[in-house]
């Protein structure tokens, strides 16, 4: 009997092929049926018209109501803005979120952005690190830049190697859509509107602090405000002192400037506001001053806006109440009318 000729390493090229495609095939579905995040299905479904987006951390989702803004500028019933605000929002999903509501909303003509403080490493928070929220908004585009200006920045190599790894190992999960296989399904075979029956409410995205509403956490951080208001007493009589405060990192100046960039492109403009903190922002005053952003409104100043830093109109130190918040909508309406009306 003849010998079977010896296949070798070639043996295994079928087998190893067709997993590729399989695999391939199954990313890519898992790709175009994988749902948006509510906040995207809700405003890709609006149907009427959308102007001004608000985004920014629970700043915006708890003091900027979109229903105040519009009266207060007038439009009510022709245009709207709504609210996309996040707890805890960071600058990479500030990122994303920009890229998203430009290509789902060409009716957008301005987007009122938290100027948040640049945070290149996603330390203020790691016993949620792998949550959808983080991995959904490393895409390609702000992972690679998000590792650029590790790189680039002035930190130890082994800190630097450390923080890249952090941000691959976030990138590689959204990539591969990871523990999204039946959210894919689900959206594909139920659709938006079963998937998230929500969407089908009108709404505005703004949720108010009031102390009926609040959890335990917000009704204890509301107490101990109130027991000791220090800090905002503080505030008030340290920030008119401080001036432009710290210069911009290079990364913030590049965030700023790539977002600008973005939204320039598609005839859109950037309207930056600084909550009223307890302590100045590192950069922006710097970034508005030198023109790498045209529009800022800065609230952490008690001298031009004294209200925000009494005690009657805050729910807890770091936010106001609903009152307040009304109270914040309404200027800040005031302030972009100025802007918009500006050559």
């Amino acid at each position: 009997m003849g010998s079977r000729p010896a296949l070798g390493p070639m043996r295994w090229f079928p087998p190893l092929l067709l997993f590729v495609c399989g695999f391939s095939c199954t990313e890519w579905v898992l790709g175009l049926c994988t749902p948006p995040r509510l906040e995207l299905a809700w405003l890709q479904k609006l149907e009427q018209p959308v102007d001004v987006v608000f985004l920014g951390s629970s700043h915006v989702l708890h003091q900027i109501s979109p229903d105040v803004f519009d009266q207060e500028r007038g439009v009510v019933g022709q245009s709207r803005s709504v609210n996309l605000g996040a707890p805890a929002m960071e600058v990479g999903e500030e990122m994303y979120l920009v890229q998203k509501i430009l290509q789902l909303r060409p009716d957008v003509r301005w987007l009122v952005v938290e100027a948040l403080p640049w945070d290149i490493g996603m330390q203020r928070e790691t016993k949620n690190d792998f949550g959808a929220r983080r991995v959904e908004w490393h895409q390609p585009g702000i992972t690679y830049f998000m590792m650029q200006q590790i790189l680039r920045s002035d930190l130890p190599w082994a800190e630097k190697k450390s923080l890249c790894w952090r941000h691959l190992q976030h990138g590689w999960r959204q990539s591969l859509h990871l523990a999204r296989g039946v959210d894919a399904v689900r959206w594909l075979l139920q659709g938006p509107t079963a998937y998230y029956p929500e969407i089908k409410k009108p709404r505005t995205g703004y949720r108010p602090l009031r102390l009926e509403t609040a959890g335990e956490k917000g009704q204890k951080n509301h107490a101990q405000f109130l027991q000791d208001p220090h800090q905002l007493f503080a505030a008030r009589q340290r920030l008119p002192q401080i001036g432009l405060g710290e210069a911009p990192p290079p990364a913030l100046r590049n965030m700023a400037e790539q977002v600008e960039a973005w939204a320039a492109g598609e005839g859109v403009k950037v309207l930056w506001w600084l909550h009223p903190n307890l302590g100045r922002t590192s950069g922006w005053h710097h970034l508005f001053a030198d023109g790498t952003i045209q529009h800022l409104i800065a609230f952490d100043d008690p001298e031009c806006y004294p209200d925000f830093y009494k005690v009657r109109w805050h729910f807890d130190l770091y936010h106001l109440n609903s009152a307040g918040s009304e109270r914040l909508s309404r200027v800040l309406a005031r302030e972009f009318l100025q802007q918009v009306q500006e050559p």
